[in-house]
């Protein structure tokens, strides 16, 4: 794959080192079409809705993001308490609306933007089956796209 990887860099203008540097390269014009998290791509919508980021219709990826408790926490009732306060509907959507990504907190539908919720629709009859969860990274394969994106394409 990495071989498969490295003959087709020539189409690509960069492989990014973060995301500031793939935003900038789109709104600058540099860089015309991009793979990128929902973030960005709201992010860049929001800013510019001359800039259009698409959702694909069908087997849309999605990740969960989860609270996680030390095993000899300090202060779990605080820190329950924090999870309790951040699922509320009312805030989850005041972090949805700042981070431009949709929550697990019940009952936040309402309270979207609906430019937001026009650019991320549900998916039709709430069909988990068609979602590709984000998978768990395995070992060396960050390490293997590091490489990819420093080796010059073949000639």
């Amino acid at each position: 794959m990495g071989a498969a990887l490295i003959a087709c860099k020539a189409n690509f203008k960069f492989f990014y080192d973060n995301k500031d540097q793939l935003l900038n390269g789109i709104r600058s014009g540099e860089v015309v079409a991009a793979m990128m998290w929902d973030t960005g791509g709201w992010t860049l919508n929001r800013d510019n809705p001359d800039i259009q980021f698409i959702v694909p219709a069908l087997r849309r990826s999605r990740m969960v993001d989860t609270f996680a408790l030390p095993a000899r926490g300090r202060n779990d009732a605080a820190a329950y308490a924090w999870i309790n306060f951040t699922m509320r509907p009312e805030n989850a959507a005041r972090v949805i609306k700042s981070v431009g990504s949709f929550s697990a907190a019940m009952n936040t539908a309402p309270l979207v933007d609906p430019r937001l919720k026009r650019s991320s629709p549900p998916h039709p009859n709430n069909d988990l089956k068609r979602i590709h969860w984000y998978p768990a990274i395995p070992p060396g394969l960050e390490e293997l796209e590091g490489e990819c994106s420093t080796l010059k394409a073949a000639n």
